[in-house]
Parts: structure tokens; C-alpha cells; sequence
């Protein structure tokens, strides 16, 4: 009888815990900002939050912090035009895979994006939003009807003095801990379809560019030791 009272506590302790609600918060433009909330309980994921030292620590570590903070170096990503337009094609593969396991129990609020369609190439911009205009009004009447999404906001422009698009908003989804499971085997598959192929093309970039970098500050010392040896030979 006490095994069956035991059973049913850690069953019920586990449908608790899939009942459990998980919101996710994004706020993106000039820094990314991303909180959760599981419950009652909410953190901060990006940035993470800063731990305080121990006492001892904090004497040591004084100095150091009198040192300017080193600037942090932005990732040098090679994005094409077919880059982004296959990242855009695996996200929506796995919105849709997702939204068949979860539908509507999936709340989006606030969703409240703006993109500034820039480009060194004004032919650039104008192809840019005319596609992602396309791409918006053709997905968004479909996902409303799929997703309970209260009150929807997505603003775009051209800035033909602009060398980049700019993208900024704030993205808040919410869901059951149970639902998560179903989204996530829906959602990782199409992304890592395109994540895979990506990072191989951008390792491949940077090391050829290494060795063209290597092979540049090679050319002025294989000079230098020709000139010594035909002044040696004069």
C-alpha cells in the first residue's frame, strides 16, 4: 500500500511539473536581452546575471578591476543573400513542425518587430523588403489562426543611406513545460539541417583566410632573404 502512495505522489509531482507554465522573453536591437519565467519563478538568461564574489575574492580581484574593460569583438559572420534565405526556410520548417504538436496551447505576446531594410546596393534593399513583405503577409494570417497571438505589431521600411538592416523588437512566447518536449523534437531537427552545412562553410572561410593572412606576412621575409642572398652573390 505505501508503494502505491509513493507511486502516486511522483506521478502527481510529474503532471504538476508538465502543467507548469514557461514563458520566454526576448528584447533585441542595440544588445540582446532574453528572460524566462517558470512559474513563479523568473531569470535572466541573457545577459547572465553577474555573481557576487566571496569576500576573499573580491580583494584579489581589485586591481583588476581598475583595468579598462577590453572591448568585445563582434563574431564576423559571412551572410549571403541564399544564407539567410535558408535560415529562413529552416525556422519556418520548424515553426511549422512545431505548431502541428502544439497549436494554440502556444501563447505569442508581445510580438513587436521593426526592420530597416539597408544595403550598400539600393537594388539590395528594394529586393530585401519586397521579399520579407511577401514572406510576412503570406505567414502571419496563417499563424494567427494557428497560434493564440493577442496583438501582433510588425513595422518595415527602406533606408536606401543605410549600409546594413537594421532589426529590433521584443518577442514573448509562453507554453507548458509538457508542450516543450513535443516543440523541441519538432524544432531541432530543420535547424540543425541548416546549422550543420552553415558552421562547416564558416570554419572553411576563416581558415582559408588564416592561411591567405599567413601566407601575406610570409611574402615581405621571402623577400628580404632574396635581396640578402643577391647582395651576397654581387
Amino acid at each position: 500500500m505505501t508503494g502505491w502512495i509513493i507511486l502516486g505522489v511522483i506521478v502527481g509531482i510529474i503532471i504538476l511539473i508538465l502543467c507548469l507554465r514557461v514563458s520566454v522573453r526576448a528584447d533585441f536591437g542595440e544588445e540582446l536581452r532574453v528572460t524566462a519565467r517558470i512559474g513563479p519563478m523568473k531569470m535572466q538568461i541573457i545577459p547572465p546575471p553577474e555573481k557576487k564574489p566571496k569576500k576573499g575574492e573580491a580583494e584579489k580581484k581589485a586591481p583588476e578591476a581598475e583595468q579598462k574593460p577590453k572591448e568585445k569583438k563582434k563574431p564576423d559572420l559571412h551572410l549571403t543573400f541564399a544564407d539567410i534565405r535558408n535560415a529562413l526556410s529552416a525556422v519556418w520548417q520548424s515553426v511549422q513542425g512545431t505548431l502541428r504538436r502544439a497549436g494554440r496551447r502556444i501563447r505569442i505576446d508581445p510580438l513587436d518587430l521593426s526592420f530597416v531594410f539597408g544595403d550598400e546596393n539600393p537594388v539590395n534593399t528594394a529586393q530585401w523588403y519586397g521579399w520579407a513583405n511577401t514572406a510576412v503577409w503570406t505567414v502571419m494570417p496563417w499563424l494567427e489562426k494557428t497560434v493564440y497571438m493577442p496583438d501582433p505589431r510588425i513595422h518595415m521600411e527602406m533606408d536606401f543611406n543605410a549600409a546594413q538592416t537594421k532589426v529590433s523588437g521584443t518577442v514573448g512566447a509562453s507554453y507548458r513545460i509538457g508542450d516543450l518536449l513535443a516543440i523541441g523534437f519538432a524544432a531541432v531537427g530543420p535547424l540543425l539541417r541548416f546549422a550543420i552545412p552553415f558552421l562547416k562553410k564558416q570554419r572553411a572561410i576563416k581558415k582559408a583566410a588564416a592561411k591567405q593572412a599567413a601566407a601575406e606576412k610570409g611574402k615581405p621575409e621571402n623577400m628580404e632573404q632574396q635581396n640578402g642572398t643577391s647582395h651576397e652573390a654581387a
